[in-house]
């Protein structure tokens, strides 16, 4: 499908979604800069709520050592955030989009087929069901070009780039007649 409204739409959120990821990532960087210069104590905690932690009113804690950690670049925290990103691109595209172009085709949306959102519809599968721990999905993939291999999914910022770079320049096909 050459011109589809609805994929660049698509395109489009996506875009905004990266856009969401990388202000966190770049408030994360900006976070542990200040917070390590106060030289926290590593055992101690964290927390967050509304008020004064006295007042009972918090709504989370954490260690500090581990919050550091967690915030580093490709930290667990920023890769807890793309997979959010990943699910959420995917759930639009299957839930929205895909619909939307299957509509401006004048087809049914099973018949409006997008590889790399197949290849999305794996690793969302491994990171929604199966606790991010890849098996044979990098067998299946056909335009994801991560260097993927059976065990824990980790998503770094380089990989989320090169699937922005993807979903932008993305195409559609309609199976069949």
């Amino acid at each position: 499908m050459n011109k589809s409204q609805a994929l660049t739409d698509f395109q489009l959120n996506c875009q905004k979604y990266y856009i969401c990821y990388s202000l966190a990532a770049m408030g994360l960087k900006e976070f542990v800069d200040k917070f390590s210069k106060l030289h926290p104590n590593r055992a101690n905690s964290l927390i967050v709520g509304a008020g004064h932690p006295d007042d009972g009113k918090w709504h989370g804690s954490i260690n500090i050592g581990e919050l550091l950690d967690a915030s580093q670049p490709d930290g667990t925290f920023l890769d807890t955030i793309a997979k959010s990103f990943i699910s959420t691109i995917y759930s639009s595209w299957d839930e929205y989009y895909r619909n939307s172009i299957a509509d401006e085709a004048g087809v049914e949306q099973k018949k409006v087929i997008s590889n790399l959102m197949g290849d999305l519809r794996h690793i969302r599968h491994c990171i929604v069901h199966k606790k991010s721990i890849l098996s044979n999905e990098p067998e299946k993939l056909k335009e994801i070009s991560w260097k993927l291999v059976a065990g824990p999914l980790c998503i770094s910022d380089e990989m989320l780039q090169e699937l922005m770079d993807q979903v932008n320049k993305m195409t559609v096909s309609i199976e069949g007649p």
